[in-house]
């Protein structure tokens, strides 16, 4: 599933949380020229412009429910957004396809396993 907007999050980890070059628990964390990692801490507000969640497929033993098991949020940069290539595209066009999935980002695990990383905010 796949959800493209403007989303605020608060990082609910008490460890922090380390900003990932894709959606991925394998992908590599983003580090600076001294190796210092780019992260997050815990209590700190960040804006999210897409948010992915794999699910498990439905099990017979568990009556056919599909459960989430991750879920990752692409940081919103105002770059990605103001693209004059772009302009003539509807929003859904440019976000349709798995090319906004792959394309250089910078990502954060929402929650993984029953694990929540991040508290979604709401806007109202």
């Amino acid at each position: 599933d796949i959800r493209v907007g403007s989303f605020w999050f608060r990082v609910k980890s008490r460890s922090g949380l380390d900003v990932r070059h894709g959606p991925s628990h394998n992908a590599s964390v983003i580090k600076s020229d001294n190796d210092a990692s780019f992260r997050f801490e815990c209590g700190e507000f960040l804006r999210a412009s897409e948010i992915m969640t794999t699910f498990n497929k439905p099990e017979l033993d568990k009556g056919g429910r599909i459960d989430a098991t991750e879920c990752f949020a692409k940081l919103y940069r105002r770059r990605n957004h103001l693209n004059n290539d772009d302009a003539s595209h509807a929003l859904l066009d440019r976000f349709s396809s798995l090319q906004s999935l792959i394309s250089p980002g910078e990502w954060v695990q929402v929650h993984r396993n029953g694990e929540l990383f991040l508290e979604e905010c709401s806007t109202a």
